[in-house]
């Protein structure tokens, strides 16, 4: 961990003449900092604050009327009725029994998995660790449809090969229809919950492993201790910051599910989830007093999550960097097999979405894994056939408003992250934690307001509709990772800038941005796959190709359902909005671990 040298303490100003005693003016220079921090932070606290504080406010507000869009004119209020309503159906206790379940198991799954892969990426050979990161990071980089389609595909009785892969498994036949049946269905959904979000924790225990003390570890083999015990007695105690992060984020996360649930089973068969259930009665039924009150119960659900999650794991999120990399031989070959293990892992279920994007149609519900006649007819018809105006424009969208959701996202949060990590401005830890409460509000429960708020306003199925929570969504996550970098500059650089007389916001200018710059790009990166990969908005505030991006388009490929689309042309699709995600890896893979690590472990 670099060393961060911190500034000598200001010298105490003197009061001036006449003043009261003990109250001590501050000079013209604090006076001005506190002012240049809030110039620099508050435009980013305003666009998280207005696009979250708002709709929760109005949220809550609606809440307590009877309130139909395909009835405006018969708004009533009803107090806590729809509370009372909703607590009382058996639908809403369902739905949070299958949405806890789902987060439960998930966390734990991918807790012991993420262990494994953070524990491969550790200890691999050197010139593996590339590789590595490169191969754990397409899941996570992949568009959350895109995924679901993949494992949807894989299990689905006429284009699955699974079927016929384990059909020696008791229970599992070639006509087993895995949607059909609430147990086999919310395996579908959490396998490929699992695959897709695990690496983000392997990647945050990774930070913890680095900070594992490697005397400790090697004091332990010294003492006899087995790999086991030293996991167990040296390397946990010593990661429980990384731990509770990972927990915590994850345990959050996966409790606001909806990509997977919408894409396979669309709540069906005991599948439906607290997310869907709020989307679908505000968006779907337009009853947007009774799903603003499912809004509000997610929204406490989550909050209430957090405050047993962090008395649980209260701990503190220092920590000293350590390791041993010297490995015996048969050490090499076990992490060398680890490392095939992880590559598998990784990369089959994107492999499998590829090899059904070049099946012809006759080979699609052949129930085979490769293309017997490959072909590039399913690419034909998404950029040149049939489907080549809803694809393509979908892409267009999905390019133009995640760029320019990002490029706003990155300048406001350079800003403000600069004046929390360098200045000394009254209300700063209130915008750090306002970015923290962001980064943990439900979508879902701030989609019904702003559905609302849109069709009021004009916004409703617009680029701009989409960028505005693009960057509320892009916004804490960029803050805190571009806080973590501007801490690890050297305040030497600015003290010898003002020391020439130039002011705060100089010294940023010409000592700062400069070195910050790679920090700037790698939070971008992190930025636009969070605006890329984004579904709920995408399909709650737009209804036509004006501005409606990738995934909502391949979800509603058909116009219909997604079970009604053609699976070789969303598997084409899929590819194809998948290149630029593995591209990015590809090329920065260094970067993005990097600043993911920081942003959460760090900030």
């Amino acid at each position: 961990m670099s060393t961060v040298t911190k500034p000598a303490p200001r010298a105490s100003s003197t009061p001036a003449a006449g003043a009261a005693p003990g109250k001590p003016r501050r000079s013209a220079r604090r006076r001005a900092e506190a002012r240049l921090g809030w110039l620099l932070a508050g435009p980013a606290f305003v666009v998280m604050l207005g696009v979250t504080l708002y709709p929760i406010l109005q949220a809550v507000w609606e809440s307590l009327f009877n309130y139909q869009l395909t009835a405006p004119d018969d708004r009533a209020f009803v107090g806590l009725n729809n509370y009372l309503v909703i607590l009382t159906d058996g639908v809403f206790w369902q739905a949070l029994l299958v949405t806890t379940v789902i987060m439960v198991v998930t966390v734990a799954v991918e807790l012991v998995i993420g262990f494994g892969l953070a524990l491969v990426m550790h200890r691999a050979l050197k010139r593996l660790r590339g590789l590595l990161r490169t191969a754990i990071l397409v899941p996570y980089g992949i568009i959350t449809v895109v995924s679901a389609f993949a494992w949807f595909y894989a299990f689905d009785t006429s284009s699955g090969y699974v079927n016929a892969w384990f059909d020696w498994v008791p229970g599992i036949d070639p006509d087993l229809n895995w949607f059909a049946q609430t147990p086999t269905a919310l395996f579908v959904i959490m396998a490929s919950e699992i695959w897709k979000t695990t690496p983000f924790i392997s990647l945050l225990l990774l930070a913890g492993l680095a900070q594992v003390p490697g005397d400790l570890e090697e004091a332990a083999k010294v003492d006899g201790a087995k790999p086991w015990q030293i996991f167990k007695r040296v390397i946990v105690p010593n990661m429980k910051a990384a731990i509770m992060v990972a927990v915590l984020f994850r345990a959050l996360d996966a409790f606001r599910i909806f990509d997977n649930v919408f894409i396979m089973t669309n709540g069906a068969q005991g599948t439906e989830v607290l997310a869907l259930l709020a989307y679908r009665t505000s968006i779907g039924q337009l009853q947007i007093g009774m799903g603003s009150a499912i809004s509000v119960l997610l929204f406490l659900c989550v909050i209430a999550i957090c405050f047993v999650a962090i008395k649980v794991f209260k701990v503190d999120l220092a920590g000293q960097t350590g390791g041993s990399d010297v490995l015996s031989t048969r050490q090499r070959l076990v992490w060398a097999l680890g490392t095939i293990a992880v590559l598998v892992y990784a990369l089959f279920p994107v492999v499998s979405i590829f090899a059904t994007s070049f099946k012809p149609a006759g080979e699609l519900t052949s129930g085979t894994f490769l293309p017997g006649s490959p072909t590039l007819a399913n690419y034909e018809q998404i950029l040149v056939g049939d489907a080549q105006e809803l694809f393509l424009t979908a892409l267009r969208n999905s390019i133009g408003i995640s760029l320019i959701a990002t490029v706003l996202a990155s300048v406001l949060a350079t800003l403000a992250a600069y004046a929390i990590a360098r200045l000394d401005f009254p209300g700063k830890k209130l915008v750090l934690m306002t970015s923290l409460a962001v980064s943990i509000f439900p979508v879902i429960s701030i989609v019904t307001p702003l559905f609302n708020l849109w069709r009021a306003v004009g916004l409703y199925d617009t680029w701009l509709g989409l960028i505005i929570p693009y960057m509320s969504l892009t916004l804490p996550i960029s803050i805190w990772t571009l806080t973590a970098f501007f801490r690890q500059i050297p305040w030497e650089l600015e003290q010898a800038a003002q020391v020439d007389g130039a002011t705060a916001w100089q010294a940023f200018r010409r000592a700062i941005v400069p070195l910050a710059a790679p920090g700037v790009f790698t939070t971008a990166l992190i930025a636009f796959f969070i605006a890329w990969n984004d579904f709920v908005y995408g399909i709650s505030l737009t209804s036509t190709s004006a501005a409606r991006p990738v995934p909502a388009a391949l979800a509603f490929f058909t116009g219909a359902s997604q079970f009604e689309a053609p699976t070789g042309a969303i598997s084409a699709a899929a590819v194809i909005v998948t290149i630029p995600v593995v591209v990015l890896v590809l090329l920065f893979q260094r970067q993005i671990v990097s600043g993911l690590t920081q942003g959460a472990v760090k900030g």
